[in-house]
């Protein structure tokens, strides 16, 4: 009986700890998740620049009269934009705004459920 006592302690500081653990391995699964959508968002912006740079360098060099490279300056624009919003919604201040109305709403709705419990 003496072992069991001694050992309960022991059974509840490792649990703590897996679960400590488990808290780490999901924050770092969300930190590097977060880095690699914002590295992809800077590689996607450095390579609208550097490329769309390019075509109207070509285009002025050779003397155009349209301007062809405002075609895809304008279209990959548009979608490096809602690229941008993407990472706006998934990680930037889109993603705390909804963890706060998500929070609220499971809140209100904890307050709902109580309240009706006890009224039954």
């Amino acid at each position: 009986m003496s072992d069991h006592l001694s050992t309960a302690p022991q059974l509840t500081r490792s649990a703590s700890r897996k679960s400590d653990y488990q808290l780490r391995q999901e924050a770092r699964a969300n930190i590097e998740k977060k880095q690699k959508a914002r590295m992809e968002l800077i590689i996607h912006i450095t390579m609208y620049v550097v490329l769309i740079a390019s075509l109207w360098v070509i285009w002025f060099a050779l003397r155009g009269r349209f301007a062809w490279p405002a075609l895809p300056t304008i279209i990959w624009g548009i979608a490096l934009f809602f690229h941008g919003l993407s990472y706006r919604n998934d990680h930037g201040a889109g993603a705390h705004k909804r963890r706060q109305q998500t929070q609220k709403a499971i809140e209100a709705e904890f307050e709902r459920l109580k309240s009706a419990r006890n009224n039954n």
